[in-house]
């Protein structure tokens, strides 16, 4: 009991010390849909691909480059093009083996039309990218504020178990994360904004960016793949 009292206490104490601002618009939910799988081919690719690697080391990634392989630096706005006109990243190549290698384990990849049909993975969630607009206009934030519920998500009236729900927004939603404009939120507890209009908080600390890091691959006249392109989301 007491340690509901306290808990209520501090979240009083958050909200009145907290500026006044304003309360972020209704918006309409936006569902996304699990991320397409890669095709068979290229997943047996990169399976020998793995195993090469584990045999010869980063000279196993090294040798699937392709000609023309470049680094591009990208925006973390999920709603932008990548690449999208942006010069070629200085990036090591030894880096650039490295963080391939990180990218390898992804099971998901698509079609990204800026680079000729090459297939990046892992690939974005689906969604409707106006839709998504849409919200972002009525929370007030930006695009690159947008994340991924995978489970249901329990938003409370305020940052502390012991606040009652207000709403649970099903799994694999969009999730308007508002941190950047809520003056330090508690430790733990994130901001979000309600499709009903305002904020609710939750715990779960877990939710994910909408966009990562990605490697391409093209496919190669005779058979097989080679490695296209690296994406860097590390842009503003």
């Amino acid at each position: 009991m007491k340690r509901a009292i306290f808990a209520a206490a501090a979240s009083l104490l958050f909200t009145l010390a907290a500026p006044a601002r304003a309360l972020e618009a209704p918006y309409a939910p936006v569902p996304a849909e699990a991320a397409p799988a890669a095709p068979s081919a290229l997943a047996a690719w990169i399976a020998g691909l793995r195993a090469a690697i584990a045999r010869d080391g980063a000279g196993a990634v090294k040798a699937a480059l392709a000609a023309d392989f470049a680094v591009r630096e990208c925006a973390t706005d999920p709603l932008a093009p990548c690449p999208d006109g942006l010069p070629v990243a200085a990036y090591a190549p030894v880096d650039a083996a490295d963080r391939t290698v990180d990218l390898l384990d992804a099971a998901t990849a698509q079609a990204n039309p800026a680079l000729g049909g090459a297939l990046c993975a892992p690939a974005a969630p689906r969604f409707d990218a106006a839709a998504a607009g849409a919200m972002i206009a009525a929370a007030g934030v930006a695009a690159r504020d947008l994340r991924l519920a995978r489970s249901p998500l329990v938003l409370r009236a305020s940052p502390t178990r012991a606040a009652p729900p207000v709403t649970t927004l099903p799994a694999m939603s969009l999730v308007a994360e508002v941190s950047r404009t809520v003056a330090t939120p508690p430790a733990g507890w994130l901001p979000v904004a309600l499709p009903a209009g305002g904020i609710g908080w939750t715990s779960d600390l877990g939710l994910e960016p909408l966009v990562s890091d990605q490697v391409c691959f093209a496919p190669k006249p005779g058979g097989g793949y080679s490695i296209a392109a690296l994406l860097l989301r590390g842009m503003p």
